[in-house]
């Protein structure tokens, strides 16, 4: 009797070990990826120019927020170096120029290239902090109102903010972004945002990472473990969406997890770890920094996510990796999809538009436009490119 129970007990450890190597799917081609009935596309509608000064640097845009005035006048606030540009989206000359102290009774210490602004209220700006998780409260002229902490919920992780992730409003929320470190022990404990309830002043994490995270070893690059969080007030969720995970997870207003869907990009169908053992996040595993670079400029990934309340589109951002054999660089396109998250088309977008520099526009998505900069260093051009159904 017992040399069955041994071949049993040798049987089930084997499986057990089986299961435990077995490499996850990388591959997510098919419905709603390369599969979808294409029926919304962007097109050209016009142009939109800014007036620039002496001190605004085209490569130092943080964060691009549109607003609405008290009178219900569109608006827009950019955040470049130490200053907020505040534009009336009709007008080209900026109403006026906050200018961001470091020291002092309005001081919000140095800035860097993580730091996330948000507009509540024409008057209202939050400022955080990418290098010390402080959150600042200001006024139109720059005062400083209030400042807090944000409670971090592990050593592992920090908030951050930037023009494809940025700081979002939900009703009385503010969703800060937050990202764990390439050594996190377990990616699944650690909120890739920050709920803050400006009524009562209190944060919550949320919206922790899949288990994706913890399976293999992603390379250092930030960019990698970004997220991005979108609100549809329509039907009070939020939607996560992840730059290695092919899927958008749904959670209702309470932050908990209601649904996933796959939807993804033509021009990739699967996302590869750089290498298969999670281990080597801790140690590196002597992989040289040149070794991670090449891995990062090859690789494809969802870079940002934006939803549109009024037009009721979801829109996923692709970055897509170099390929070394056909010789062509690295492009970026927008996911389209309704509000159920069912892919309805997808634009490739020309080289002359910068992926990383836009915001939404009633009727679509303005991007800056490098060529028309170049005519005219004092003025900045965004395009705007509406939703036109096919």
């Amino acid at each position: 009797m017992r040399l069955p129970c041994f071949f049993i007990i040798i049987s089930l450890l084997l499986f057990s070990f089986a299961c435990q190597n077995t490499s996850p799917d990388y591959n997510f081609g098919g419905a709603n990826v390369t599969n979808y009935t294409e029926s919304v596309q962007l097109n050209y509608a016009r142009s939109l120019s800014f007036s620039i000064d002496s001190a605004f640097n085209i490569d130092r845009i943080r964060a691009i927020i549109p607003f609405q005035q008290a009178e219900g006048q569109a608006a827009l606030a950019i955040l470049n170096r130490r200053n907020i540009y505040l534009y009336n989206t009709a007008e080209a000359t900026p109403y006026r120029i906050i200018k961001l102290q470091k020291e002092g009774p309005n001081g919000i210490g140095p800035m860097g290239s993580f730091d996330g602004l948000a507009v509540v209220a024409p008057d209202t700006f939050y400022f955080v902090s990418n290098s010390t998780s402080m959150m600042y409260r200001l006024n139109g002229s720059g005062e400083l109102l209030q400042k807090e902490i944000i409670p971090i919920a592990s050593e592992q992780s920090t908030v951050y903010g930037n023009v494809l992730n940025p700081l979002r409003t939900a009703g009385n929320q503010l969703i800060i972004p937050a990202y764990g470190f390439t050594a996190a022990r377990n990616f699944t404990q650690i909120p890739t945002a920050y709920v803050y309830d400006v009524r009562t002043h209190t944060f919550q994490g949320a919206f922790h990472y899949p288990k994706l995270y913890n399976q293999a070893y992603w390379g250092y690059h930030t960019f990698m473990r970004w997220s991005a969080v979108t609100y549809n007030p329509a039907t009070d969720e939020y939607y996560v969406s992840y730059a290695i995970d092919p899927n958008v997870y749904v959670y209702d207003n309470n932050f908990r997890l209601k649904a996933q869907k796959i939807l993804g990009s033509t021009h990739f169908t699967a996302i590869e770890p750089q290498h298969p053992n999670a281990q080597l996040r801790f140690d590196n595993g002597g992989i040289s920094g040149e070794n991670n670079q090449a891995y990062f400029m090859r690789t494809s990934y969802f870079a940002g996510a934006f939803y549109h309340s009024t037009l009721q589109y979801y829109m996923r951002i692709c970055r897509i990796g170099k390929d070394e054999n056909s010789g062509r660089g690295v492009q970026f396109s927008i996911i389209i999809a309704d509000r159920n998250l069912n892919k309805v088309g997808e634009f490739l977008l020309p080289s002359h538009y910068v992926y990383e520099t836009f915001f939404l526009t009633e009727d679509g998505i303005a991007l800056l436009n490098m060529d028309k900069y170049d005519a005219s260093e004092n003025t900045i051009v965004f395009d705007v490119l509406s939703f036109s159904r096919i």
